[in-house]
């Protein structure tokens, strides 16, 4: 199982995956729950299968109007395809063969260690 993880592709398929997998319980938890997240005077709202970010202007701690939507709605999968289709090649793609020196031995981070 170590052997599988060595190399940085793999590992970013793995992370990139669990982004993935993060993004879509988020997504199929916006169409039953209303979260959002209140930074100063901004909030970040997941609802509906869209991530939105909203900004209040303020001044001297008093609301001028009503919530301001800063940028448009981010549907979710939008980030969820991509990353898991970029996981999906990191994963698999055939790993490149180990480089050798001119005396014909390994670099040390493609040596096997045996224990």
């Amino acid at each position: 199982m170590r052997e599988f993880f060595r190399g940085w592709k793999r590992k970013t398929s793995v992370a990139t995956l669990l982004m993935a997998c993060g993004l879509t319980v988020g997504w199929i938890r916006s169409y039953d729950t209303v979260d959002s997240i209140n930074i100063v005077d901004s909030q970040i709202r997941s609802q509906m299968g869209e991530i939105e970010f909203w900004r209040r202007r303020m001044e001297e701690g008093v609301s001028l109007s009503g919530p301001n939507t800063v940028l448009p709605p981010i549907p979710y999968w939008s980030l969820v395809i991509p990353l898991a289709l970029a996981s999906a090649w990191l994963l698999l793609s055939d790993p490149r063969p180990s480089k050798r020196h001119t005396d014909g031995r390994q670099t040390p981070s493609t040596t096997s260690e045996t224990r």
